[in-house]
């Protein structure tokens, strides 16, 4: 099932830990300078493409949750 994506009310969560780099971008997530994270390949949840995927911890959110996944 697709996700709604949208900047004033994003859903990413830990139900589904990984997601695409377009789809992050438009959650309002960005990739922190320098950093290195592995990735592979599948059907984004929010987007329902098949791309290359990273664990939602590796991307910095406004809120900043989930950046503890990091540590």
């Amino acid at each position: 099932m697709k996700k709604k994506v949208s900047k004033k009310s994003p859903e990413v969560s830990m139900d589904d830990p990984y997601l695409c780099g377009a789809c992050a971008k438009r959650l309002g997530g960005t990739w922190p300078d320098g950093h290195c994270a592995t990735m592979h390949s599948g059907i984004c949840p929010y987007c329902n493409k098949k791309k290359g995927l990273c664990c939602i911890g590796d991307y910095d959110w406004p809120d900043k949750n989930f950046i503890d996944l990091r540590d």
